[in-house]
């Protein structure tokens, strides 16, 4: 039972090791872009008319929470979807952010090594993680 801990342990230690931990070296290894704000689309708290409302009376409901920019970098137009952070929500980046703004973003996505992927196809369409998402104003 005490050889099955140790290899458990032996594991675990394996795994912290391996560039899942969120340390600022990992960040500063990605290719990051800076650019400017050109347009801002989706809507944070979208509303939506509810159909078959009886008597004039119309009710809403609250939409799936969405926020796109796009973004004139050195490289070219860069047009992402922004996902919800655990830091940053989607509600405080459309506050913080507007047409001119700058911003810096990654073009690698994953905060383990081997969990890296290209956050934009080859049409510079992709994503952004809202906690990735620096604003430099």
């Amino acid at each position: 039972m005490k050889t099955i801990n140790k290899i458990f342990k032996i594991g675990a230690l394996a795994i912290s090791l391996t560039g899942c931990i969120n340390l600022p070296n990992v960040y500063s290894q990605r290719n990051y872009l800076e650019g400017i704000v050109k347009k801002e689309s989706g809507s944070v708290t979208k509303l939506v008319e509810s159909s078959g409302a009886s008597f004039g009376n119309e009710s809403v409901k609250i939409g799936y929470p969405t926020y796109n920019l796009q973004i004139k970098t050195s490289e070219g137009v860069y047009t992402a979807r922004i996902i919800p952070g655990v830091m940053k929500s989607l509600e405080a980046l459309e506050l913080a952010i507007d047409v001119g703004s700058r911003v810096r973003f990654p073009k690698i996505v994953g905060k383990c090594s081997w969990l890296e992927e290209n956050a934009f196809g080859e049409d510079k369409i992709g994503k952004i993680y809202a906690d990735d998402l620096i604003v430099l104003q």
